[in-house]
């Protein structure tokens, strides 16, 4: 699955937001082939760097664009009504992406006027386009041809809409909760797993002295670090108090980064998962993602480290998050660099470090306990 589009209203705090991963022209320079392998000209950002400050909506895209994935794989409504914000208004979302080599276009109306978010499956509204990509299409040629050929309505009955998708696939990482993830996408290939796992615990503790597979149960790892044991469990760590954070989180960055080599899944979303790692390891954890990436495969990457934006990326692989609360209604917009920067030798850095993206966190509020 490569992801093209998003559009939410009405959901978390996310009100006529959209999220676009389509560029208009070839990028001189670009290190990264950024298009359909089957379809040069079909363009799509292949690394989508998401950027801002705490709370300004990271994590929040990612937690909605799963529930949306959920709903359409699993059919099942619930996770997706939890996260309207307004009950007494619409909901919409429109997903756009692409499976091998189909385009598709899902669009869905959840009424409003409820209470206490009481729906059912008569409030929902659905419509699923789709349509082949031609040999030298364009996304945009793409698009017009889904138009031209749709005469697709809204229908009420989203179970039989939904089935007209199939094969999607996609593994998220958010931080501190992969317990109900990571153990869904772990490697089978044992020998490389392992070599995954242990080179990149090292990296975070060196006191880690090996990593090994217990032999007698399935898929178990263990741990040694000084004296201790900490045992792993399909993809999951025990319950230890021995690992320092930014080790548990890799754990799960092992997961992640052994099912992008094994060939496992297409879209990949990373959140957050080195807030307590050396600067270093995450820019070196990144790159190795982004080489990973071949074929038709997609990473989002979220973080505040500053120092990615020294590293070779193309400068719409960079998007800045801000968040406003105007009357009590709180407001996500999203700004991509590439929109603002056009020259290769501008400098993506220097241009948050002037806050041209409206994406610094908010100061005054601190500053204002000086005299307290």
């Amino acid at each position: 699955m490569i992801l093209m589009k998003l559009k939410l209203d009405n959901y978390m705090a996310f009100n006529d937001f959209e999220l676009s991963m389509t560029y208009a022209k070839k990028i001189v320079g670009n290190q990264m082939t950024e298009c359909l392998k089957d379809h040069p000209n079909f363009r799509y950002k292949k690394l989508n760097i998401l950027m801002g400050a705490n709370a300004s909506g990271k994590t929040a895209i990612g937690r909605m664009l799963l529930s949306i994935l959920n709903f359409i794989a699993k059919k099942e409504y619930a996770g997706i009504t939890s996260c309207i914000n307004d009950p007494e208004k619409d909901a919409v979302f429109e997903i756009q992406f692409v499976v091998n080599d189909d385009f598709y276009r899902v669009s869905s109306i959840i009424k409003g006027n409820k209470e206490n978010k009481s729906y059912s499956s008569s409030d929902f509204l659905m419509k699923v386009e789709q349509t082949e990509i031609g040999k030298s299409d364009t996304y945009e040629k793409t698009l017009e041809k889904l138009k031209s050929k749709s005469d697709t309505d809204y229908c009420s009955d989203y179970i039989r809409e939904l089935e007209k998708i199939k094969n999607l696939s996609w593994a998220f990482e958010f931080s501190g909760d992969s317990v109900s993830l990571a153990a869904g996408y772990t490697p089978k290939n044992e020998e490389r797993y392992l070599q995954i796992l242990k080179n990149t615990l090292q990296a975070l503790d060196p006191l880690i002295t090996d990593v090994e597979k217990v032999k007698e149960v399935k898929d178990t790892y263990v741990i040694k670090l000084g004296g201790n044991q900490v045992i792993i469990k399909d993809g999951v760590i025990a319950d230890d108090g021995v690992l320092s954070s930014g080790t548990r989180e890799g754990v799960s960055l092992a997961n992640m980064f052994a099912a992008m080599a094994s060939g496992m899944y297409s879209f990949f979303y990373c959140d957050e998962k080195f807030s307590f790692i050396h600067s270093d390891i995450e820019k070196a954890f990144l790159s190795l993602m982004v080489e990973k990436l071949e074929g038709d495969r997609q990473l989002f990457f979220t973080t505040h480290n500053t120092d990615i934006l020294d590293m070779n990326f193309p400068k719409h692989s960079f998007n800045f998050l801000h968040k406003e609360v105007f009357d009590g209604v709180c407001n996500i917009s999203v700004i991509n660099a590439g929109d603002y920067i056009k020259k290769n030798r501008d400098s993506v850095k220097t241009a948050v470090q002037n806050d041209l993206f409206s994406s610094a966190p908010m100061l005054e509020t601190i500053f204002a306990l000086t005299d307290i």
